[in-house]
């Protein structure tokens, strides 16, 4: 059913809970004034989901996994830096592409644990 949790350090939860856990769609606001949007598993923010901080900037919306950020998602930095791909554990792993604030891509690859993997060239030759 639907429901609402306070905590004693200023957490809230408002939305759905199944057998006494936080489980489908709700909102978490934290104390801070941040907050996540979206759905829930066993008390974590598991599947589609959408974190915004408290100043109201999105910072995150994709997929989620055991409070981690996993599966495709749009991550936004402070700076205005935008990563658009895969996470593996709050971690840019896979496909994903990097763009500037005014809307160059700065990288445009795979990436292995937050870090770019270079491209490798294989076997080629001109014969002319």
């Amino acid at each position: 059913g639907n429901g609402k949790q306070v905590w004693a350090d200023g957490n809230i939860y408002v939305g759905e809970f199944k057998n006494g856990l936080i489980h489908g769609r709700g909102t978490l606001t934290f104390a801070i004034g941040a907050s996540y949007a979206g759905e829930f598993k066993d008390d974590f923010q598991h599947g589609k989901g959408t974190l915004t901080l408290e100043d109201g900037r999105i910072e995150y919306d994709g997929m989620w996994e055991n409070d981690l950020r996993n599966g495709f998602g749009k991550h936004i930095t402070s700076d205005g830096h935008a990563y658009e791909g895969y996470f593996k554990d709050n971690k840019k792993h896979g496909r994903g592409k990097l763009t500037a604030p005014d809307g160059t891509v700065e990288y445009d690859g795979t990436w292995e644990e937050d870090e770019r993997v270079p491209t490798e060239l294989k076997g080629c030759c001109i014969i002319g």
